[in-house]
């Protein structure tokens, strides 16, 4: 069968899937997460491999327009409102994650494993808490828009997630030098700083221009089916531009949507139809696909890491976030559990796994961080999706 077969095939499982979900209470990307993996090559085999390596496309076209339109959700009058607390809060969760999960699994891999090598325990250690920093976007995204979540909470947890992408980009690049030191090969902590700093600000740089010209274009030549086809047109040759100059392809479609949101007057108009036309299948296509790609047979004896992982992710995660909402709010409510919305983790710490994996100066231990990752994803993104609803609710956001 060719891929429109099974792109159909799909839609109408995360369909299903996602009444089923609706059924016990639980966000439909749950749903759809669960019905790829169940559909995996690694277990069931429905779904075949060949379709999963030549859906690239479909995963890039989805991801690119998760980030544009979280981008869409930051307007000026939201950052004078809670810059500095989407700040703080970003800053302390992202820093403090790295440190409990660095620090933890230096602590617990000798105890609770076979490691010995003090310099293997140290780069697993570092390196998992790296990856522990990113957080999806996606699945954040995926639930907010489903139960039409609207409130500070909300608007706090949508800048977060949009900033959260370049402060994990950054934390990985510097713990990849020290890594790289430890284990005796060259690597500078200059280059390891200034590198992604330029990236991140080369990536926004596009973006806003990108933005600005399409805002021109929509304010002078507005139609509703010719703005979202010069919008969408724009937004895939600039994620492209991207991929062709190593940069952040994601961070260029986020930055291109804050500039629309804020510099267009028919931006609002733009992100409804996106959202009301194209938004769910994205969903359906993005989650199923991702949870058929994990392989299972590559998981091996690595399951207690993995679950350590979880653990010390999310303890820093709610511990930062909220040292990051007492540091930043003097006064008033305190959301305390904000940090557990940002439990879902997928695209990005995989590729950064994937880095690793299929480099050769982590040969030693790049199948064991891998496969960590491949569990631990898993396992935030069912139960992270469930958190991120569960946090909008006890907030009063979601009706």
């Amino acid at each position: 069968m060719d891929s429109l077969f099974w792109i159909g095939t799909l839609l109408i499982v995360g369909y299903i899937a996602g009444l089923i979900s609706e059924k016990f209470n639980s966000p439909r990307v749950t749903g759809y997460i669960i019905a790829g993996t169940l559909l995996s090559p690694s277990i069931t085999g429905a779904i075949p491999s060949q379709f999963l390596e030549d859906s690239r496309v479909i995963i890039d076209f989805a991801l690119s327009i998760v980030a544009f339109l979280i981008g869409g959700s930051i307007r000026l009058e939201l950052i004078r409102e809670y810059g500095k607390r989407i700040l703080s809060i970003v800053l302390f969760a992202s820093e403090i994650t790295l440190i409990v999960v660095a620090f933890g699994l230096a602590l617990l891999l000798p105890i609770l494993s076979d490691f010995s090598d003090w310099k293997e325990i140290l780069a697993i250690s570092l390196l998992l808490g790296a990856i522990g920093v990113a957080t999806d976007p996606a699945a954040v995204l995926s639930v907010i828009k489903q139960y039409k979540a609207k409130g500070s909470t909300t608007s706090i947890l949508m800048g977060v997630i949009a900033i959260d992408d370049a402060i994990a980009l950054f934390n990985f690049s510097f713990v990849v030098a020290v890594v790289l030191i430890i284990n005796g090969i060259n690597g500078s902590f200059l280059h390891a700083t200034v590198e992604p700093i330029l990236s991140i600000l080369f990536s926004i740089g596009i973006g806003l221009f990108a933005g600005y010209i399409q805002s021109l274009n929509l304010d002078r030549f507005y139609s509703r089916s010719g703005g979202v086809i010069s919008t969408l047109g724009t937004l895939l040759i600039i994620h492209s531009i991207g991929t062709h100059l190593k940069i952040d392809e994601l961070l260029i479609c986020m930055s291109y949507g804050i500039a629309l949101s804020n510099f267009a007057k028919n931006a609002n108009r733009i992100f409804n139809e996106i959202e009301n036309h194209f938004l769910e299948v994205i969903f359906v296509l993005f989650f199923i696909i991702s949870g058929a790609k994990i392989d299972f047979n590559m998981i091996g004896d690595v399951w207690l890491l993995a679950i350590m992982y979880v653990v010390l992710r999310i303890i820093g995660k709610v511990v930062g976030s909220y040292i990051g909402e007492r540091i930043s709010k003097k006064s008033g409510e305190i959301n305390e559990k904000i940090g557990f919305a940002l439990m879902p983790q997928a695209g990005l710490a995989i590729g950064f796994a994937l880095v690793i994996n299929h480099s050769s100066s982590y040969s030693a231990y790049g199948d064991i961080i891998l496969n960590s990752v491949i569990i631990a994803v898993v396992i935030n993104e069912i139960i992270g999706s469930y958190m991120v609803k569960k946090i909008l609710k006890e907030s009063g956001e979601i009706k």
